[in-house]
């Protein structure tokens, strides 16, 4: 079995995904649309919902996680985990 590399230990990924909770937070001043973050289904879903629980303090509007699956190969089909109206919403 081979040993798993990291680009970042846990420390500084969390420090960067903070700044980039903070970064939306500032981008988003003053609106009061909910917010999707969207993650690529495993991975990314994981770091959309530490970015929304760094993100929650910062904004009063509404933080909502969803994941989106395809096959990153061939990305013919996009599939949603929740069906939403995206009109006037802030999305990451």
């Amino acid at each position: 079995m081979s040993e798993r590399k990291y680009v970042l230990n846990q420390e500084s990924a969390n420090q960067k995904l903070h700044r980039m909770a903070l970064e939306i937070a500032e981008n988003l001043s003053g609106s009061d649309a909910d917010i999707i973050l969207i993650g690529v289904r495993n991975s990314g879903t994981v770091i959309a919902e530490k970015i929304a629980a760094f993100l929650k303090p910062y904004v009063k509007n509404q933080v909502i996680n969803i994941t989106v699956s395809l096959d990153k190969d061939l990305p013919k089909e996009v599939i949603l985990s929740e069906k939403l109206n995206f009109t006037d919403l802030n999305i990451v």
